[in-house]
């Protein structure tokens, strides 16, 4: 039996139409002693609703924690690449050429974890000496 696309696409839609439905029952998944309606009528009420007090959020501290996260994916990657230079030279069976080309790619890759590790390193001092 074979599906017509257009079927494909209301399955689909079906889909995204009632996890968006069902979605925002999630939001309110830390507190299971009340229900959601209850939730709602406590917003403007100000008891934990609307006059909440700020966090302590500025603009260095998203900046911060942007570096951080760029810095933790580029070292993930460039870890990612080091295995796969491994993999590469394991797998090339005594092949001289794929052997320098795993072994130039493992330098590289090398090089760029540590200029990751080295951009993170000084990072946390200016992070700790002028953000603070």
């Amino acid at each position: 039996m074979k599906l017509n696309i257009n079927v494909l696409k209301q399955i689909f839609f079906l889909f995204v139409l009632l996890s968006l439905l069902v979605l925002p029952y999630f939001v309110f998944a830390q507190d299971s002693n009340t229900n959601p309606v209850d939730r709602l009528k406590n917003v403007g009420s100000g008891d934990n609703g609307a006059y909440v007090e700020a966090n302590e959020l500025t603009l260095s501290t998203i900046i911060g924690q942007g570096v951080n996260i760029l810095l933790s994916f580029l070292g993930i990657i460039f870890i990612i690449l080091i295995i796969l230079a491994g993999y590469h030279w394991m797998m090339a069976g005594g092949n001289e050429e794929q052997i320098t080309k795993a072994k130039n790619s493992l330098k590289s890759s090398l090089i760029g974890l540590l200029i990751v590790v080295g951009a993170y390193a000084v990072w946390r001092l200016i992070a700790s000496q002028l953000l603070s």
